[in-house]
């Protein structure tokens, strides 16, 4: 797993890579591994038990709190079970690894379906490229993404590319339809072209991962030439 993460620069509004780490004091500690493990679990010992007086009468019995959060319909005629007093974990989170010790990585978790995995740019005017004023309009003919895939094509192994058009630089864009693409393995040298002939002001793309197996990108070729203005 690659050890870098994005960083947003609001002055330029842009993300920029950086070799990921973590903050000990006044210093930056490179990270040396990164990878999901599980959260740990819960356990129950023996010390905890006798602090609050729980005896194994009222763990058999049920009138403890162990027995109670095991058993809230009450408890079973075999009493309460060895395995009630632990859980094994079963969240994940991001461990960081440095030469300092281990770190878990702040996340949402989000338990209601599939996590989107997804790289936006919005306020795109291509000045530079164009040599033209900002506010004119823009029109983009294809998108060529320099990427390779080394997994075979599958349902699992896609991605969607989506481009958008705002009028001005402070309100959102407005996304078109999504274009599904299928990676190829280590076909075409790399190049996927995407059709689209579509025309705004200021542009914007995503580029939703979430259904990507594998991929590597080094750059992405637009074919854009000015349209109009006033």
């Amino acid at each position: 797993m690659s050890r870098q993460a994005l960083v947003w620069n609001f002055e330029d509004n842009n993300f920029t890579w950086m070799d990921a780490s973590i903050i000990q004091g006044a210093e930056l500690r490179d990270v040396r591994c990164m990878r999901y493990g599980f959260v740990p679990g819960f356990q129950a010992l023996w010390e905890d038990l006798r602090k609050i007086g729980t005896t194994w009468a009222d763990l058999q019995s049920g009138t403890d709190p162990w027995g109670v959060l095991a058993y809230p319909e009450g408890p079973p005629a075999s009493g309460t079970k060895w395995s009630d007093l632990y859980s094994a974990g079963k969240d994940q989170n991001m461990y960081w690894l440095n030469d300092f010790g281990v770190w878990t990585s702040d996340q949402v978790v989000d338990k209601s379906g599939v996590k989107k995995y997804f790289v936006e740019r919005v306020s795109l005017d291509f000045t530079d490229a164009l040599q033209t004023t900002s506010e004119g309009f823009k029109h983009v003919r294809q998108v060529f993404p320099m990427l390779q895939s080394d997994s075979n094509v599958g349902v699992m192994n896609t991605y969607e590319f989506t481009i958008g058009w705002g009028k001005n630089l402070m309100d959102p864009p407005d996304y078109k339809e999504p274009i599904k693409v299928y990676l190829n393995k280590a076909e075409y040298s790399g190049k996927h072209k995407i059709d689209l002939r579509s025309t705004g002001r200021y542009m914007a793309w995503k580029w939703d991962f979430t259904y990507t197996d594998e991929i590597n990108m080094t750059a992405v070729d637009v074919d854009i030439e000015a349209s109009h203005g006033r």
